[in-house]
């Protein structure tokens, strides 16, 4: 179903969900009708042409609450707010009652009433920031034997270079949450990925006859994610055509940004401030938005450094490795 014109007091009207200039975020794919928000985080959405009775809500209260009332009126749009309970997937659903119906007639009648408009809503894992929480002054070294010689105090924090098992704890406690026995609390955190890359990834190089640390190894980290958490795996994401096909399915994947490539994102005076990744920096890719195509096509990015950006495009993205990290069959 799509929306549906409907006489609502002698006037033909029509409503339609679309994105929230208060939303920050900016992750609404107007061509696919698809939402995409952190856990953790709280997402606007419009909802244009409503008449009285008009009510918002989801099909899956479990996954995303939806603010009783619209928390902004202005002329034709109501504004909603959309706080993610659980992660997952649910439907956001614009429905015709009486005018003024009670939440306990909402919640009796949702189902039966008719659907004006819909859109996709995806609960992804927490944006973490690398120098956050608990971890971000923790020094991130190599448990590997293979570089026990590197003195602890010549490793780098993670703040400064734990953009790798960042990007890789956003993926996994989106996949943890995602596959929790229901009434259950799991979580992965940057703290839980920094002691799994210090043993599968950090590593260092020869240089003037001695180990020096250089970054993280994305095969590495990514080859070897089953050792820690049996029952998951990795593969690299070959092509941006397989990237878009994944991501459709709402499969969040890492990326490995370096040389020139950039990522950006806008101020609140519609400023675009870019940033160019020179020594390497992963990050992970949460969707793509259907209504661009070629190398322009935006891809939505969660970024765990300082500079939060937000968005790439197909350009700098095929220039990219990228893997994706699943839950393998038993």
């Amino acid at each position: 179903m799509r929306a549906v014109n409907l006489t609502a007091g002698g006037i033909y009207a029509m409503a339609m969900f679309q994105k929230s200039a208060d939303d920050l975020s900016g992750r609404f794919d107007s061509g696919i009708r698809r939402l995409v928000v952190m856990f953790g985080e709280t997402a606007k959405i419009d909802l244009w042409g409503a008449v009285p009775g008009l009510v918002a809500d989801v099909n899956a209260r479990q996954i995303v609450k939806v603010s009783e009332d619209p928390v902004k009126v202005s002329g034709a749009l109501s504004t909603y707010e959309l706080t993610p309970l659980q992660t997952g997937h649910a439907i956001l659903e614009a429905r015709l009652f009486d005018p003024n119906p009670t939440l306990e007639v909402r919640y009796r009648d949702w189902f039966l009433k008719p659907v004006w408009d819909f859109i996709q809503v995806s609960v992804m894992g927490n944006d973490y920031m690398q120098s956050g929480g608990t971890w971000g002054n923790l020094r991130y070294g190599s448990t590997n034997p293979a570089f026990k010689d590197v003195p602890m105090n010549s490793w780098s924090y993670m703040g400064d270079a734990g953009c790798g098992p960042t990007a890789l704890a956003d993926v996994l406690d989106y996949l943890f949450r995602l596959f929790a026995a229901s009434g259950t609390l799991a979580s992965v955190t940057p703290q839980d990925t920094m002691a799994y890359a210090s043993r599968y990834g950090r590593v260092a190089v020869p240089k003037d006859g001695k180990l020096v640390p250089m970054g993280t190894s994305g095969d590495v980290m990514l080859a070897n994610v089953g050792k820690y958490w049996p029952g998951y795996a990795g593969e690299e994401i070959k092509s941006v055509d397989l990237a878009i096909r994944w991501l459709r399915t709402g499969t969040p994947l890492i990326f490995l940004a370096h040389g020139d490539v950039k990522t950006w994102k806008y101020d609140q005076r519609g400023t675009k401030n870019e940033h160019t990744w020179t020594d390497g920096h992963y990050m992970v890719l949460l969707g793509v938005e259907s209504n661009s195509q070629g190398p322009d096509q935006r891809f939505w990015v969660a970024d765990p450094s300082r500079a939060r950006t937000k968005y790439t495009d197909t350009a700098n993205l095929s220039q990219c490795r990228m893997w994706r990290v699943y839950k393998a069959a038993a």
